[in-house]
This record gives C-alpha cells, structure tokens and sequence, in this order.
C-alpha cells in the first residue's frame, strides 16, 4: 500500500517552465525512520493553471516501497497466493494493451505483468480498453497481476530533463522490466512485449528478452488461430523491420 499527500507550496519560477509536471528527489531520499526500513519518500510537483489564469504549485509526496507483491512465487512472501505461474512472464507496453486487447483476452496469453505505468496510461487514453484490461486482472484464472512499479523503491523512474512523457514511460517499462528479470534470476524467464521499434530496440541493447506482438503468437502453439486477432498498424510493421534487421545480422 502507499499513502499521498499533497501541500502547496511557492516554489521557484524555474520550475512553472514547461514541462508542466516536474519531478524531483529530495536530497537524502533515504527510508524514513517512522516508517520503517521499506518505506522511503520522492515528491512530485505540479503546476497548475486555475481558470482565473493563476499559477499554482503543488507537491505531491509518493511514498516508495520495496516490499510491493510481485506475483511470483520466486519473490513473494509464502503467505501471498501466486498469480504468475508458468516459466516465462509477459511485460506488455501500453500500446500493446491498447491495440491488442482482443488477443490479450484470449486463454492462450496468461502470466502477464501490467505495470502501473501502463495501467494509468490505458485508463487515460482509452476508457473502454482500460475496463477490459481490469476485467482481465480481475480473472484470477487469466493470471494476470498489477505491479505498482511507480511505487516501488528500485524500479520508481524519474524524468529527465527534455525527455517526452512517453519516452519515460517506455523507460519506465524497461526498468520494470530488468528489475524483475534480476529479481528472479533465471527462476523464471522474462518477455517484454512491444511493437515500437525505438523501444524494441533500446530493451535489447540494454539485454532485455523483447519481442514484437507477431513475434510472440507465432510462437505459441494455436498461433494459425490467433493471427486473425491481431490488429495491423505502423508500430507493428516498424517492429517487425527491427526484428527482421536483427535476425539477418545474425
């Protein structure tokens, strides 16, 4: 769990220059003694213009945890039940939940890892996705399960300085990512899924297993079956170049 407050405050002019939110560590980011050694502190600031054109600043405290469940019985703690249960575990991007929500609800894609990253973006972009993605999480038979890794200690990742929100958040997904590959060690394989060839390309450089969406169905079992769901688009077909490039280096 994870507790929010929010304060104004008036802060430098510096910081109401775009990008609107900014964020920031405080400088000894340690765990708080009155929580407990699990427990440690980043803020968050916000500015924000009222309808009357004033410019108000707010910070909002996370409190970051290294104690989240993972939902894998390599990593979790015997009293919580398991979710992810077979050999490999899927990380989906958020264009991939957005544009292949037809093949995530099918039996054959299970032990899947949807981070809280993608999570918020879903629910901002495209409402009706984000309630069948919630419908999946909800099955406990799909084995799909929530990682707030915006709320955990090791994998919570700030923005740069003249990064997009997007390319944060893609990075974001790629800290997750390895995290979780570290974490098991080789208990358990780890899949990020994505058809965008910049982050595609950056999780292998960076020694991720990756792969596109048309990547993975051709490798299950009913792949002849599943092919007809999934949607095309220039995020796949760039994804599929990036693939294909690689393949014929090697």
């Amino acid at each position: 769990s994870f507790a929010i407050a929010s304060i104004q405050l008036h802060l430098p002019r510096a910081c109401l220059s775009p990008p609107r939110a900014c964020l920031s560590l405080p400088p000894q980011a340690s765990p708080m003694s009155s929580v407990g050694q699990s427990l440690g502190a980043v803020n968050r600031v916000f500015v924000k213009r009222t309808r009357r054109g004033q410019v108000r600043t707010f910070v909002r405290q996370l409190y970051l945890r290294d104690d989240l469940p993972t939902g894998s019985p390599h990593l979790d703690d015997l009293s919580l039940e398991p979710r992810l249960l077979g050999s490999t575990y899927i990380v989906l991007d958020t264009n991939v939940v957005l544009h292949q929500i037809d093949l995530l609800e099918r039996a054959s894609v299970r032990d899947v890892i949807v981070l809280q990253t993608v999570v918020d973006e879903v629910r901002h972009n495209k409402v009706s996705v984000h309630k069948r993605l919630r419908a999946l999480i909800d099955d406990a038979s799909r084995r799909f399960i929530v990682f707030s890794n915006e709320f955990h200690r090791e994998t919570y990742t700030q923005r740069e300085p003249g990064e997009s929100p997007n390319d944060r958040n893609d990075r974001a997904i790629r800290v997750a990512t390895a995290w979780y590959a570290a974490q098991l060690d080789g208990a358990a394989q780890v899949l990020l899924l994505t058809n965008d060839a910049d982050n595609l390309r950056k999780a292998k450089a960076e020694g991720l297993r990756a792969q596109t969406v048309h990547a993975y169905v051709r490798s299950l079992p009913d792949a002849a079956r599943l092919q007809d769901l999934l949607a095309a688009g220039e995020d796949e077909e760039a994804g599929e170049d990036e693939e294909a490039g690689e393949d014929e280096e090697a």
